[in-house]
């Protein structure tokens, strides 16, 4: 929440003394945009907190879960690469075709 506060700030003032006027207004209008949000959301960052650690604690005492889990994102990346490999060398089969077919 600061880091995006202080972001645009920083922005914004490099774009003003860089003569760059309507992109530091953009930048003001984003920090007091970043600084209305982290005001509505400060009260809720406990209840975030304690869901982080609820989420993480789960995680840990179901690693099987998660190695599955990380096992199907490889699984499926590969799949990808079969099937973009295929897919390719279809088209370069099928390039050398006429509209007619020949």
């Amino acid at each position: 929440l600061f880091f995006n506060i202080i972001l645009f700030a920083v922005m914004a003032i490099f774009s003003f003394v860089a003569g760059a006027t309507p992109a530091g207004v953009v930048f003001l209008l984003l920090l007091g945009l970043s600084a209305w949000y982290a005001m509505r959301v400060w009260s809720r960052i406990p209840f975030a907190a304690s869901n982080l650690i609820t989420a993480v604690t789960a995680v840990k005492a179901n690693m099987g879960l998660a190695i599955y889990a990380y096992w199907s994102v490889l699984l499926l990346f590969f799949w990808s690469v079969v099937w973009a490999l295929s897919a390719a060398s279809t088209i370069f089969v099928d390039a050398g075709c006429s509209a007619e077919g020949e």
